[in-house]
């Protein structure tokens, strides 16, 4: 899958795009939106296209080289997932604390590092403002996307330190 097939969302795939061709990418996005809409793919797609291997931004992500099969396969070393579970369905404190120390570390086989947290409005309290440092100054070879159906839940100083994207 690349851009291309994402049904919609032409706006969101602009900016990305145009932010990854100028090399002025954003350390944190908020893709906010319904559910069901797409944006844990556009999340994807953006930590293809920040590690992909082909040598045009344009042609990123190419779904071809090894980087692009292996986070679409959820098996890339530098892509971490955070996503509510347990009873609570919430995003704990640990899961965000085993994050933080993956990212602290420099990538193992990409360029960036990536954090995709699906429901940053499922955060617990804790386990947002554990997040807010690395959110607002990040190692230099890591970023976020994060997503939210419910903006409103969502903490204002973790929107704060975000792109948002509608």
């Amino acid at each position: 899958m690349g851009w291309g097939d994402i049904q919609g969302h032409e706006a969101v795939k602009r900016v990305f795009q145009t932010h990854l061709a100028s090399e002025q990418i954003a350390s944190a996005y908020l893709l906010v939106g319904p559910d069901g809409i797409g944006k844990r793919m556009l999340a994807q797609e953006m930590a293809k296209a920040l590690n992909c291997l082909a040598p045009s931004a344009q042609d990123r992500p190419c779904d071809a080289c090894i980087p692009c099969r292996h986070i679409a396969r959820h098996i890339h070393p530098d892509v971490h997932w955070l996503s509510p579970g347990g009873s609570s369905d919430q995003v704990k404190i640990d899961a965000v604390r085993q994050v933080l120390g993956r990212i602290a570390l420099r990538p193992f086989s990409g360029r960036y590092q990536a954090v995709l947290l699906d429901g940053a409005h499922r955060l617990t309290e804790e386990a947002a403002n554990s997040l807010l440092k690395s959110l607002e100054e990040p190692p230099a070879h890591t970023r976020f996307v994060l997503t939210t159906s419910q903006l409103s839940r969502c903490l204002p100083t973790i929107t704060s330190r975000c792109q948002l994207v509608r």
